[in-house]
């Protein structure tokens, strides 16, 4: 036995030297390495393509970040991170000179990157769109064809170039004024042919210059021949006046122009109303007019109904509320009633009948049959409850919501009912919506959640033109008191509804709705 335990030991001896003998991993040097040095941002905030100003980070450990800045101008979405990140940059306007901040990104270790953000000064002349043709000659090639378009300018990341029975062309280089970049251009050879520059981002910005050359081949240039149009949507187009030279040669037009809305996408048109001449359109660019004023375009008025100030579309009194209207299914009016007798705390006003619900084990019978033909709904079926003339959304213990009918004109076949003008077909407008509500205090004193949410569906937008604004929060802070609230509806159409909606703990009673057509658009 004595050598075979000789042998053994030798053998872990051996393999412990080998084992020995491994060279130890090297450990990766720690590092953060950002994909730029530097990041310029116009005075809005933007870089030169409109985009966000985005950081790419990539990194073998965990950094920190420290933002070096003279006052708050600048802010990161983060603030540290491991492997591939991203840090996104949102800027303040700048109304004053240059400004500069620098991003210090460090690990543990004190390995660091550091990134500068300049942004340029309010005094910068942005350019928000400028189209290069002369990217490979070009003889007639369709527009859908054309495979150089070169955009440029703080609103053109998602712009594009379309148009029908129209060419890029360089037969006649464009020459003979200022800027002229001779080269290919933009030819509508016959009529209908229209070119169009589409989804330039405005910043909702209101004030800008558009310039472009044009040129004819017959013997005058005729305006009445050449349409200049823009749009907000790509579909309904507004014609733009401007003046030229009626000599055919080449000719550079800067028009001053102001939209009376903001908007954020534009769509130019330019088109051929000429049986015979051909045109030809180069150097467009659109840039920001700092001095204001031009021609005024007023999209509302490609969709306006023309009706006056305070035009009623739609009021909804609630009074078709009532005990005889809301005979119940399966249970003695008066019984039901009196389950809610004592929750009628609010001045002027009368018991709860029915709960909205389908919790019918608590409530015997609803009142939907008669809620819908309405043409009011609800999506959370939940803790709505209809009193006297009016009714009562939420409760302690749930939350609810109203949806309004769409504001198309309707005639009730039950005369209860309430009847609306509504918005013609085909119309937008801007409304003045609004309500008498109030916010339940119980018996006690306590007072409820006072937010009401106000939400758009389908066309238009509440607060503010931005297309993202959907919904707005209005505070109901009048408590066992009916009291008026106000809100503006934009770009409303036939097809809009309004949701009025509580979170749970939120009691409000809502009554006397009016939705009438303003003028006073005050975001």
């Amino acid at each position: 036995m004595k050598p075979k335990k000789i042998g053994m030991w030798l053998l872990s001896a051996a393999l412990f030297a080998a084992a020995c003998s491994e060279e130890e991993p090297v450990r990766e040097a720690p590092s953060v390495v950002a994909d730029r040095q530097t990041v310029t941002l116009n005075k809005l905030g933007w870089t030169p393509l409109g985009e966000q100003g985005l950081v790419e980070v990539e990194s073998n450990v965990y950094w920190q970040m420290a933002l070096q800045q003279q006052g708050e101008w600048l802010a990161a979405d983060r603030m540290g991170g491991f492997g591939k990140t991203a840090i996104a940059l949102t800027a303040s306007p700048n109304e004053g000179t240059e400004r500069r901040a620098t991003l210090v990104l460090e690990t543990y270790e004190g390995v660091q990157e550091r990134i500068e953000v300049v942004q340029r000064a309010g005094d910068e002349r942005l350019d928000f769109f400028r189209l290069d043709l002369d990217g490979e000659a070009a003889r007639e090639v369709p527009v859908e064809s054309f495979g150089a378009f070169a955009v440029s300018g703080t609103g053109s990341y998602r712009t594009r170039i379309a148009g029908e029975r129209a060419s890029v062309d360089g037969e006649s280089p464009s020459a003979g004024y200022d800027g002229a970049s001779g080269g290919n251009n933009l030819l509508l050879g016959e009529e209908s042919a229209e070119v169009r520059v589409e989804s330039v981002d405005l910043k909702w910005q209101q004030d800008f210059t558009l310039s472009f050359a044009s040129m004819s081949d017959g013997p005058a240039f005729l305006a009445d021949e050449f349409a200049l149009s823009v749009s907000r949507d790509g579909d309904n187009w507004l014609d733009v006046p401007f003046e030229r030279e009626q000599t055919p040669g080449w000719c550079r037009t800067d028009l001053n122009i102001r939209f009376k809305q903001k908007t954020q996408f534009l769509y130019l048109r330019w088109k051929s109303l000429s049986t015979s001449a051909r045109f030809r359109i180069d150097d467009i660019a659109l840039a920001e007019n700092p001095d204001g004023g031009g021609v005024e375009l007023d999209f509302d008025n490609l969709y306006d109904d023309n009706r006056p100030e305070g035009w009623l579309y739609y009021e909804e009194r609630f009074d078709w509320i009532t005990p005889d209207f809301a005979q119940p299914k399966a249970a003695p009016l008066v019984d039901f009633i009196g389950i809610f007798q004592a929750e009628g705390r609010i001045a002027s006003t009368g018991p709860r009948y029915d709960r909205t619900g389908s919790d019918q084990g608590v409530y015997p019978w609803t009142v939907t049959d008669f809620w819908q033909p309405s043409g009011w709904a609800h999506q959370t079926k939940n803790a709505i409850y209809l009193c006297d003339g009016y009714f009562q959304m939420g409760s302690a213990g749930g939350e609810a919501d109203i949806v309004s009918p769409r504001l198309n004109r309707y005639k009730p076949e039950n005369p209860a009912l309430s009847e609306r003008a509504g918005i013609p077909i085909g119309k937008r407008v801007n409304l003045r919506v609004s309500f008498d509500a109030s916010t339940f205090v119980s018996a006690t004193g306590v007072e409820d959640n006072a937010v009401l949410r106000i939400e758009v569906l389908d066309q238009g937008t509440v607060g503010s033109r931005d297309p993202g604004s959907k919904s707005v929060v209005v505070e109901v802070d009048s408590y066992n008191a009916w009291k008026n609230y106000a809100v503006t509806v934009f770009d409303a159409s036939a097809e809009t509804r309004l949701k009025f909606s509580v979170e749970k703990g939120a009691r409000h009673h809502f009554d006397n709705l009016r939705i009438e057509k303003t003028y006073n658009l005050e975001e």
